[in-house]
């Protein structure tokens, strides 16, 4: 089966939202109750009403007496998600990881992609094929907390395994910007073609970051899903393709020209430049992602980004820089309690 490199339904968000929201309290709260045999009993009886059974043996005799006692009760319709949700739930307690309670039906169905954004085949359900849906923890060293979950094909689950940022890259994946488009088709020794590995690697940057130091690790936004961290690269990658999207007077144009045009006339020039170039090959059908692979297109992401952290604007409200980001590092730390 030949992989779809440049699916154009791979998900693409051109504005994506910023982190998930927890409240260091109730992640704290998570972390010791996912893990509580009150939670384990709780778990069994959900199970029982929507008579569902663990895929293996019970992982702790709670969960067995709670879905005994939801047996003898009326049975509850279970949807695609909610079964989905509960075996995510048996899964992280018989392997000892927290489960943010952020995590539900709704926010499953919210980040929800008929594509997966890693290999581009279109997802299937149910049919025990390797291109069913699979939700994966995009860094192993985390828990089930919001941004951190991502659903793609069960075949690059599986792939995946345990492999982590630093190993993905260790790969040689990132050379592979130095090859051209014939080395993204080769395979990697791990079995993932290299531009799989690129796409893959930009989805975990974030949360493996988060994991190990409350800080972000940038990598280029090759792969965008939603529900996972947005880096800054991420978000200023968006903004540029919205406002290559439409020459019309639009929020997304004049928040452009509000964060560049005030950093000098040599940034607000690479940034038209960019715009410009993002414009001319969208026109060609290239897909989003895809566009930083291009070397001249990734360059001059990264002098406005640079740019434009050495400077950072107000934001609306009058909110120093200094304010906005210790907010955010107070957020990544509630992040990092979910860390194994």
């Amino acid at each position: 089966m030949r992989y779809h490199l440049y699916n154009p339904l791979r998900y693409w968000n051109d504005q994506p939202d910023g982190f998930p929201t927890l409240d260091r309290a109730d992640a704290e709260a998570d972390r010791e109750d996912s893990l509580s045999e009150r939670y384990a009993f709780q778990l069994g009886e959900d199970l029982g009403l929507c008579r569902m059974e663990p895929s293996a043996q019970w992982p702790s005799d709670e969960m067995a007496k709670g879905h005994a006692h939801g047996r003898k009760r009326a049975p509850k319709h279970a949807n695609v998600y909610l079964r989905k949700l509960l075996r995510l739930r048996v899964n992280a307690y018989a392997r000892r990881l927290p489960f943010s309670s952020a995590i539900t039906m709704d926010y499953l169905r919210a980040i929800t992609v008929t594509v997966c954004p890693v290999s581009g085949v279109p997802l299937t359900q149910g049919m025990l094929a390797d291109t069913d849906w699979s939700v994966d923890r995009l860094h192993n060293g985390l828990g089930y907390v919001p941004g951190n979950i991502c659903f793609m094909s069960t075949r690059v689950n599986a792939i995946k395994g345990a492999a982590d940022f630093d190993e993905l890259l260790a790969g040689g994946a990132a050379l592979a910007f130095l090859g051209g488009r014939a080395a993204l088709e080769q395979p990697s020794p791990g079995g993932l073609l290299i531009l799989e590995v690129l796409r893959l690697a930009s989805l975990v940057a974030a949360p493996a970051s988060i994991a190990k130091s409350s800080k972000f690790r940038e990598f280029p936004p090759v792969a965008m899903a939603p529900g996972v961290w947005v880096t800054p690269h991420c978000k200023m990658a968006g903004l540029h393709v919205a406002c290559a999207r439409s020459r019309l007077e639009t929020t997304t144009q004049r928040l452009r020209r509000t964060w560049f045009k005030r950093l000098g006339a040599t940034v607000w020039r690479t940034s038209n430049k960019l715009v410009e170039r993002i414009r001319s090959q969208l026109a060609t059908g290239t897909h989003p992602c895809d566009l930083w692979l291009d070397l001249e297109c990734m360059s001059m992401l990264l002098e406005v980004t640079d740019a434009f952290f050495e400077n950072p604007p107000p934001l609306p409200g009058r909110i120093l820089p200094e304010t906005a980001f210790q907010t955010l590092n107070a957020q990544l730390r509630t992040v990092s309690t979910y860390a194994r």
